[in-house]
C-alpha cells in the first residue's frame, strides 16, 4: 500500500505541537532532527528530552503511537552544521566503523522508542562523488 510520511521538525516546537499530527493520518512520523556525533548520535534541542516534569519531544512524538498502534516514528538523522568535514566520510571508512555507527544508532533509537532512521547525507560534491563512498555508506545498512 501507499506510505504517507508526514514530517516533524523540532524547529517549531513553541509554535506547532507533536499532539496536533491526526495520527491516522500518516503511516510514518520522521522528526527531524538528530545530529551524527562521532560514531553515534546526539540530540540537537534540549527540548528533545525530557526536562524536570516535561516530556521531551521525543517522547511526545513517540507517543502519538499510542492512538495509531500501526504508525511508524522514524528519526532524521543529519551532520552537525558546526561539524567540521564530512562526519558519513568517517564512519563509513571500515567495516569497524560502519558496525559501530549502525549499532549505536540501533540503541539510540530503541532508548527513545523510534521505529527507524532516516538518513540525510548531502554529499558535497554531487557531480562526481567518489562511487566507493556510495557503496560504502550504502554497507551501513546492511
Amino acid at each position: 500500500g501507499f506510505r504517507i510520511m508526514c514530517y516533524f521538525s523540532n524547529q517549531v516546537k513553541f509554535r506547532l505541537f507533536p499532539e496536533y499530527i491526526m495520527p491516522h493520518q500518516c503511516t510514518h512520523i520522521v522528526y527531524a532532527v538528530a545530529y551524527t556525533k562521532g560514531l553515534g548520535l546526539s540530540h540537537v534541542e534540549w527540548s528533545d528530552l525530557p526536562f524536570r516534569k516535561f516530556q521531551g519531544m521525543y517522547e511526545r512524538v513517540v507517543g502519538i503511537k499510542n492512538k495509531n498502534p500501526d504508525l511508524k516514528v522514524l528519526l532524521a538523522v543529519a551532520s552537525s552544521p558546526s561539524s567540521t568535514g564530512d562526519p558519513y566520510v568517517s564512519i563509513q571508512s571500515s567495516q569497524v566503523t560502519r558496525q559501530t555507527f549502525a549499532q549505536n544508532v540501533v540503541v539510540f533509537l530503541r532508548r527513545h522508542g523510534f521505529d527507524g532512521v532516516e538518513i540525510s547525507w548531502k554529499y558535497p560534491d554531487v557531480h562526481s562523488p567518489p562511487i566507493t563512498n556510495k557503496e560504502k555508506f550504502a554497507l551501513i545498512f546492511k
